[in-house]
C-alpha cells in the first residue's frame, strides 16, 4: 500500500526540463488547492533524468505525481516530492526508483555514478546483491573494478555458505 497521497500528476516529459543540479526549486499547485515546493536537484529526480527506463524489465516511467506523505513527520510536516511511475493497464502504478549498483551496505556511494533506474518490482527482488552485468553502467574504472571486487566478495561467501550448508545437511543425515 501507498505511503503517499498523490496531489497532482504531470507527463515525465512535462515536468523533465526543471530537474537538474542548476534548477531551483518549484512551486507546484496540488488539487487542494495549496501550493507544495519541491526540490528539482535531488540524486533520485536526476537519476531519471537521465534515464526514466528501468534498465531490468525495461518498463518507462511516464508519468510524475507530487506526492505528499500521508503520515506527519515529527517537524509536523508532510514531505511534498515528485515520484516517477509506470502506467500498467494491468497492475495498475508502478514506482519506479533509483537503485545502487555497487550496494550501499557493500560500500557504494550515493553518488550519481552509481546510481541506475529500476522499478519497484526488479528493485525489490535485486535486493543488495550486486551483479556483474552492471559493471557497463559505471563510469569510471575505479568504479568498475570497486564492483567486480564487491561481486567477487560476495560470490565466495555465498559458496561458502553454500558449502556450509551442504555440509550440515550431509551431517544431520548421518
Amino acid at each position: 500500500m501507498s505511503q503517499c497521497k498523490h496531489l497532482k500528476t504531470f507527463l515525465w516529459e512535462t515536468l523533465k526540463p526543471f530537474i537538474g543540479i542548476d534548477k531551483p526549486p518549484f512551486k507546484i499547485l496540488g488539487i487542494d488547492n495549496n501550493l507544495y515546493k519541491v526540490k528539482s536537484t535531488s540524486v533520485r529526480l536526476r537519476t531519471f533524468k537521465r534515464s526514466n527506463i528501468c534498465v531490468r524489465c525495461g518498463r518507462v516511467g511516464d508519468i510524475i505525481c507530487l506526492d505528499i506523505d500521508k503520515k506527519w513527520r515529527s517537524n509536523g510536516k508532510r514531505n511534498p516530492h515528485l515520484n516517477l511511475y509506470n502506467k500498467d493497464p494491468k497492475r495498475g502504478p508502478i514506482l519506479i526508483t533509483k537503485d545502487h549498483i555497487i550496494p550501499k551496505s557493500l560500500g557504494g556511494s550515493d553518488k550519481l555514478s552509481n546510481m541506475q533506474t529500476m522499478c519497484e518490482l526488479c528493485n525489490g527482488k535485486k535486493a543488495a546483491i550486486p551483479n556483474i552485468k552492471d559493471i557497463h553502467r559505471l563510469e569510471t574504472k575505479e568504479l568498475q573494478d570497486k564492483l567486480r571486487r564487491v561481486v567477487n566478495d560476495h560470490n565466495c561467501k555465498m559458496g561458502k555458505i553454500k558449502r556450509k550448508r551442504k555440509k550440515n545437511k550431509k551431517k544431520g543425515k548421518k
